[in-house]
């Protein structure tokens, strides 16, 4: 909330600057930062629930986890029985970065990654777009799209933060059985 206080302060002449150099960066790695929260829950989860596991059923062996590297959300579901809440995890877990997230945030995190995301607060980006109409038919656009709003990004920012906290908090209900 204070960078949205100072960017409507900011006079205009300064406010590229403050964009380009400040809110863009800030923003971009706040963004990308709640795919990055879900996976490392969902990592901390299931070696969890993985150690549970060895506990308490003594047939299941430390190899049956499989590649740590590929834990992904539906690992969760080799942990069935291990922790009364593991309902509750996956569910808290699954709402985090979701579609209506990525949809209000205009897909920026999978666009920063892979492509070219839309600026922050000044500019227009990307220039042509290539579609595909599904038909083998492609052809390509060319305009710009609006950049991503401080003011619009910041409650969608609010609510994955309260998301991740309700999933850490079946993450901790986990850990404490």
């Amino acid at each position: 909330d204070a960078w949205s206080k100072v960017n409507d302060q900011c006079p205009e002449d300064h406010k590229p600057d403050l964009s380009i150099e400040v809110l863009g960066p800030a923003t971009s790695s706040t963004i990308n930062r709640v795919y990055v929260a879900k996976q490392r829950l969902i990592y901390v989860s299931c070696m969890l629930l993985h150690q549970t596991k060895m506990i308490i059923d003594p047939s299941w062996k430390d190899s049956e986890l499989g590649d740590e590297n590929r834990i992904d959300i539906n690992t969760l579901g080799r942990f069935n029985g291990v922790s009364s809440n593991i309902a509750e995890l996956d569910s808290s877990l699954k709402q985090i970065d979701g579609t209506s997230f990525r949809e209000k945030s205009k897909n920026f995190r999978n666009l920063h990654q892979h492509r070219i995301p839309l600026n922050i607060e000044v500019g227009l980006s990307p220039f042509v777009s290539r579609i595909d109409d599904g038909k083998r038919k492609i052809s390509y656009g060319f305009g710009g799209q609006e950049p991503l709003a401080i003011k619009d990004i910041l409650p969608l920012l609010h609510e994955q933060h309260g998301l991740c906290v309700s999933a850490f908090h079946q993450f901790w209900k986990s850990l404490s059985e």
